[in-house]
């Protein structure tokens, strides 16, 4: 998989439109099963969804995975996760790969670590979660570090976090949550982890935050009035999103924003679909994706809906970049395409130059970039012939 990466990194603002600003829309569904409370996770472009669990199959812990494309709006069937927890996992994603840990499946609870290679089509067994067994917990990651927190063991709620190095394959303890919880939300922005909602002898609807650096957790702003567990968790940029689950006694379908610069909640508008408990979700650039789940009924859901922030969040929505003055290359890694960003004046022209100083692509009134066709290598970006303002990409 070709990866992007930037010489230097900083923050910037770009600015584009989106349309239709705060909806949903419903994509397709998976070919198969519905499920509830499985696993999804991104990895540049693509999103991956599968295991969980339908009680109307005659095998209802389900262990398929599918990879799926938004630009096609399909879903392709990749290797199956060789995990025992299939129900209820922790899942993050590094890099060019997916990460799933935990879970239960058949009566037992699993501290397993699998690891996803969209390149080989493979899964990795990693080093084991130290912590105890547990199911319905939360994942997320922060740069380039997984973590694993909260749960429930079978007996009780999890409190307790984990991180995880891939580049040393070993895990850290970290500080604890209290209290105590499980079937949480959890999702990061920039350099902080967030668990938010859950299960703690009924639903909670309170927001804390995680900082690696300190390792220290602070609580933030409730979430909402109403208490809830087995929602879901996601991010968009420098916003957290947190979607679904048992409210009073019945499943959801609302959405709450958090904005972690004002420590505040709004509510945005609620899915399309059936209200659900337990769904997965990712991210695959500013778009967030919810998939599957149980309805009222307890029946497995296949179906996939797409969310498009407000306007006015993406429009000045702070993100990684690159040094420079004026322009910036989002996002970052990037498989295929990348986009164009100057925060003071229009690039009218962008020009790449490999590393033996060739001219090997120009753009003119650039906005998104196909790159699909270069090779690996060291490249030169030059806006507007400005060689001042260059930057430098790493295709991986």
């Amino acid at each position: 998989m070709k990866k992007i990466t930037l010489s230097l990194i900083f923050i910037f603002h770009i600015y584009f439109i989106t349309a239709q600003p705060d909806t949903w829309t419903s994509k397709a569904n998976i070919i198969g099963h519905g499920r509830m409370a499985g696993a999804g996770f991104s990895i540049g472009n693509k999103g991956f969804v599968g295991m969980g669990t339908d009680f109307n199959a005659a095998q209802s812990q389900l262990k398929d995975f599918w990879e799926y494309d938004p630009a096609t709006d399909s879903y392709s069937q990749i290797a199956d996760y060789p995990g025992g927890g299939v129900n209820g996992a922790g899942t993050f994603s590094i890099g060019d790969k997916g990460y799933v840990s935990c879970g239960a499946g058949n009566g037992n609870f699993y501290n397993d670590l699998w690891a996803y290679d969209t390149l080989t089509n493979s899964w990795t067994q990693k080093t084991s979660l130290p912590g105890a067994v547990r199911d319905y917990t939360v994942g997320f990651a922060i740069n380039g570090k997984g973590y694993i927190a909260t749960g429930y063991d079978g007996s009780q709620n999890m409190g307790d976090v984990w991180e995880y190095d891939p580049v040393s394959d070993s895990w850290t303890s970290r500080m604890g949550i209290l209290p105590a919880r499980s079937s949480a939300a959890g999702f990061s922005i920039g350099n902080k982890g967030y668990i938010a909602t859950g299960y703690v002898n009924g639903g909670t609807l309170d927001c804390w935050e995680f900082d690696p650096l300190a390792n220290t957790w602070t609580q933030k702003a409730d979430v909402s009035n109403i208490p809830r567990s087995d929602g879901v968790g996601f991010s968009v940029g420098d916003y957290g999103y947190v979607c679904c689950g048992y409210g009073i006694n019945y499943p959801d379908s609302d959405c709450w924003e958090y904005d972690a610069a004002q420590n505040t909640w709004t509510q945005r508008t609620s899915m399309c679909g059936a209200g659900r408990a337990n769904p997965v979700a990712f991210t695959i650039g500013m778009k967030g994706y919810v998939f599957g789940g149980s309805d009222a009924t307890i029946k497995a859901l296949a179906d996939m809906y797409e969310y498009s922030p407000d306007t006015a969040i993406v429009n000045s929505i702070s993100i990684p970049g690159s040094s420079g003055n004026d322009w910036n290359i989002y996002p970052n890694p990037c498989k295929d395409k990348v986009v164009i960003g100057s925060v003071e004046s229009a690039i009218s022209k962008i020009e790449i130059y490999n590393a033996r100083g060739e001219k090997v692509f120009k753009f003119f009134h650039p906005h998104e970039l196909d790159i699909s066709k270069l090779d690996a290598g060291i490249y030169i970006v030059v806006p507007d012939g400005n060689k001042k303002l260059s930057k430098k990409l790493v295709i991986e």
